[in-house]
């Protein structure tokens, strides 16, 4: 491992990042909702993200660098963060959607800026394939906000 990064090692770790952030959020709101469909579906969203996780962790590795692991801390105060967001909001579940919905806006922000720096073919394939997710993923949380009584 060298000690400085390149861009293509710093744009994997910044996406890397933000896809365990977001299943770890997907995680926390399974847990935290009440809504029993809801719930079920940010298990298995949280499972989902997991994977593509682990497949950019590895690929990480590849690049010869170690994959940035989250501060533990950090995430705490941000789900605390959610849940007081949601528990002051008069729908609940509503909430936790938009911050879901803002959480796969951010993986695609990043999942282009990734795209910005010269990827070597595996790492390029496996940002189209989280992207495509994020794409899946935005419409169905979208088709749930539509649907979900307010």
């Amino acid at each position: 491992m060298k000690l400085l990064r390149t861009d293509q090692q710093v744009a994997m770790n910044a996406f890397y990042a933000a896809i365990r952030k977001s299943a770890a959020h997907y995680q926390d709101a399974a847990m935290f909702l009440d809504n029993a469909q809801l719930s079920a579906t940010f298990k298995e969203l949280a499972e989902q993200r997991q994977a593509l996780s682990r497949k950019v962790k590895a690929a990480i590795r590849t690049l010869d660098d170690l994959p940035a692991e989250p501060d533990p801390d950090r995430e705490s105060l941000e789900q605390l963060a959610h849940h007081i967001s949601a528990r002051v909001s008069a729908d609940q579940a509503a909430g936790i959607l938009q911050q879901r919905m803002a959480n796969e806006q951010e993986v695609h922000d990043l999942a282009s800026d990734a795209r910005e720096t010269a990827l070597d073919a595996n790492c390029a394939a496996l940002v189209d394939e989280v992207e495509k997710h994020v794409q899946t993923i935005s419409k169905r949380l979208q088709s749930l906000i539509d649907t979900h009584p307010a």
